[in-house]
């Protein structure tokens, strides 16, 4: 008993050496310290944490007395945070300390509050620091402290022991049930991959759909222009697509729009536009077909001075001499399409405006796409 109450001693007297200032700071590399480190200062009358910043910083100064408890937080990967609370119920934390530090900070503070400081040491009037004698400890209070730190041990142990056995008991349920859980865990996979494969086939039939839809959209285009507004109405009534999906390519940053949105609201434009056909040619044909040598009257000359807009000519070919050609709906630059033809490829001219031609386009498959195109990108071959 005698020998362990020196060893005790002994142990403990290397960690009472007269040790009264001792700065740690935190590292640069944590979270909130790259610029200004947080400091800790401890000495013989107590803790200085120190905050520094750009103009100015916060510091806080507190006596062991004050102190109530002190504890470390460290993960096993990054810095440790000191958590420090005293006895007005304030709690400090302290982060980006390496784990050394934070053990070295926790243990002289411990010993701070084991052995306060007596009056008569700290700072005197005169500004001179004259630090506190080391109190000596009794046998009696370092076996306390041994006995203290033992218990502290024995419920660490337990406590660890408790997590191993409930780790344990986790690890036999699941080796006794596996014949259980293993098709359970199986058959969940399995689904999850096939939810993920007919998330994929639909966003693909989605697109595949949008695509043939976009075809007949340039069919009803050309139906438009071409003044057939029963095959118009035919082709517009295809313009359905059932998916609820989201049509990315028309959504915006704040809205979003389906395919079946999309194309309703297409369908029904299209159809206000068919409705409107026999309407814009029900005063010209009379213009079309009057011989030459007759006077018109004035409401005559009126229509002659419309039909010069757009003109009837003799049928001539073109090639495209541009990169891309768009076809638009009227001779009109704000009605653009999204058919076009290229460079090198040959249309059928059949009528001019001032600055558009109407274009016939005829595919190596027979398809024909009709529309108005600028006179500055074709070129007569004959």
């Amino acid at each position: 008993m005698l020998t362990m109450s020196i060893f005790l001693v002994h142990s403990l007297h290397k960690y009472n050496k007269p040790n009264y200032m001792k700065q740690f700071e935190a590292n640069r590399l944590s979270t909130g310290n790259r610029l200004f480190p947080a400091k800790i200062i401890i000495d013989a009358q107590g803790v200085t944490l120190k905050v520094p910043g750009l103009f100015g910083g916060k510091e806080r100064s507190f006596s062991f007395r004050d102190i109530t408890s002190i504890n470390l937080d460290t993960p096993m990967v990054g810095f440790s945070t000191v958590i420090i609370k005293t006895s007005s119920r304030d709690v400090i934390h302290a982060e980006g300390f390496t784990k050394s530090d934070a053990k070295e900070i926790k243990e002289m503070i411990m010993m701070g509050i084991a052995n306060p400081p007596s009056t008569g040491g700290g700072y005197p009037s005169h500004g001179h620091y004259v630090p506190p004698q080391p109190q000596i400890e009794t046998a009696d209070q370092i076996l306390a402290k041994a006995e203290a730190k033992r218990i502290d041990h024995e419920i660490e142990l337990e406590k660890r022991k408790h997590a191993d056995e409930q780790n344990k008991q986790f690890f036999d349920a699941a080796k006794k049930y596996w014949k259980i859980w293993t098709p359970i865990l199986a058959l969940l996979i399995i689904w999850m991959i096939f939810k993920s494969y007919q998330m994929d086939d639909t966003k693909q039939n989605s697109a595949e759909l949008n695509i043939k839809l976009e075809q007949i959209e340039d069919k009803v285009k050309d139906a438009i222009d071409n003044g057939d507004k029963t095959l118009a109405l035919e082709l517009a009534n295809q313009l359905i697509h059932p998916s609820n999906e989201i049509y990315t390519e028309k959504s915006g940053l704040l809205k979003t729009i389906s395919y079946t949105e999309y194309w309703q609201g297409k369908r029904e434009t299209y159809k206000e536009q068919i409705r409107g056909i026999g309407k814009n040619t029900d005063s010209k044909p009379e213009t079309k077909t009057k011989q030459l040598n007759e006077t018109p009257s004035e409401t005559e000359s009126i229509d002659n001075d419309v039909s010069e807009e757009i003109r009837d000519i003799d049928a001539f070919n073109g090639i495209v001499i541009t990169d891309k050609v768009y076809f638009h709906t009227e001779a009109d630059v704000n009605t653009v399409r999204k058919a076009y033809i290229v460079n090198g490829q040959q249309v059928e001219i059949t009528k001019e405006s001032d600055n558009f031609y109407y274009a016939v386009y005829t595919a190596d498959n027979g398809n024909q796409t009709k529309g108005w195109v600028l006179k500055d990108n074709i070129e007569p071959t004959n």
